[in-house]
């Protein structure tokens, strides 16, 4: 989930993120909006994997579109919502939604965000003081004014995606609350979030 104007450099590490979730067997959950949403789900369904899109506009209009359907068909995508499935977008339920994604994400990367503003900011702060799952914020290009702050307040930096797979694999028993291993995700329903915004 995230912006839908993301930075070129931030729509590079949502896409290489979403690949890298995908070969760790972890589906990749998202709000299905345009921008990072849309490129991490493209991402993870071209790479083999598979997505979950937790809509807040409408789900029958999503539904009626034929690579929506065939994705669903082989398996490979789930399309939601906790609304009225003829409902259209609304700026109140993006933001019931984002707490959504981000309660049934068992590991969120933050790759960029606005610092005390903003769904992808409200989303990681209320995970990290609730402990919804292992957030992590991408310290390298493309990271938004808010991350530093993240950090600070205990999100997991990641400057390589090579890093990232390590998390993914259970590392980082100093850094991270839970070091259990996500790669059998499939089996433990672990949800891999990618959030940006600017």
């Amino acid at each position: 989930m995230g912006s839908r104007d993301v930075s070129p450099s931030g729509a590079e590490i949502a896409i290489a993120a979403a690949k890298c979730a995908s070969r760790h067997s972890i589906p990749v959950v998202s709000g299905g909006a345009r921008g990072v949403d849309q490129l991490a789900m493209n991402s993870a369904f071209d790479s083999g994997g598979a997505v979950i899109g937790l809509l807040a506009d409408s789900l029958s209009r999503r539904l009626a579109k034929s690579d929506v359907r065939a994705a669903i068909h082989s398996g490979q995508a789930l399309m939601c919502t906790p609304y009225n499935p003829d409902a259209g977008f609304s700026a109140g339920n993006a933001m019931g939604r984002n707490k959504l994604i981000y309660a049934q994400s068992t590991f969120t990367l933050v790759v960029a965000t606005d610092e005390g503003k903003g769904g992808t900011w409200s989303g990681a702060t209320e995970a990290l003081d609730h402990k919804f799952g292992r957030v992590a914020v991408w310290r390298g290009p493309g990271e938004g004014p808010g991350n530093e702050t993240l950090e600070r307040r205990g999100a997991v930096p990641i400057s390589d995606l090579d890093d990232l797979g390590h998390l993914l694999d259970g590392g980082g028993a100093d850094t991270t609350p839970d070091t259990s291993p996500l790669v059998s995700g499939a089996e433990q329903g672990v949800l891999f979030n990618v959030a940006a915004a600017n």
